[in-house]
């Protein structure tokens, strides 16, 4: 017996859709796909005392820009970096080092999601941006107990002021937000 999907290296979406993982088609992927793979995915492999999706840290990320008036582009860039997520998962850090295909596969389904959501690639300065964000949001999870208590070697260096407060949404609230933040930062983006 064989494993037609495992196969074919694809994974079936939410939509439905099948979408390969070695050459992902933008076309087959939903907004509503990456807000539901991303809300049902727990940040820190669900192991902080309480429980955060990665839709919400995304959103977060995406309102931590706005707050520290990086603009709606950073915006952008933040409520999508962890996109590849919906499919791939919140792997820690340290089982990503010990897959060497991981970071090929997570940038070509990257690159799929933010043509799909016509996207613009992010600058290596929105980049370094989104990355500080990400760092900051972090320790903020950390210190509140949303991931493992752990010492990221970070304090010092990276701040949480400008960070807006995390709240712990269900699933399903967490993918509304999802949606309904990438629909604002799109609307903003097109008057600019």
């Amino acid at each position: 017996m064989t494993d037609a999907i495992g196969d074919r290296l694809a994974v079936i979406l939410p939509s439905g859709r099948e979408m390969s993982l070695t050459a992902p088609d933008p076309s087959v992927i939903t907004l509503q796909d990456i807000a539901a793979g991303l809300a049902h995915q727990w940040r820190w492999s669900g192991f902080g005392r309480r429980r955060l999706t990665v839709a919400e840290h995304c959103v977060l990320a995406s309102t931590a820009a706005l707050y520290r008036g990086l603009g709606w582009r950073v915006a952008q860039a933040a409520l999508l970096h962890d996109a590849h997520e919906f499919v791939l998962r919140d792997l820690p850090p340290g089982l990503k080092n010990l897959l060497p295909g991981y970071p090929a596969v997570a940038s070509r389904i990257q690159e799929a999601c933010e043509r799909a959501l016509g996207a613009a690639p992010p600058t290596a300065e929105e980049r370094e941006a989104v990355r500080r964000i990400d760092l900051a949001l972090r320790l903020l999870e950390v210190r509140d107990g949303y991931a493992p208590a752990c010492d990221l070697g970070l304090e010092g260096e990276i701040t949480t002021a400008g960070l807006p407060a995390i709240i712990g949404y269900s699933p399903e609230v967490a993918r509304a937000a999802f949606v309904e933040q990438f629909a604002n930062v799109r609307r903003e983006l097109a008057e600019i």
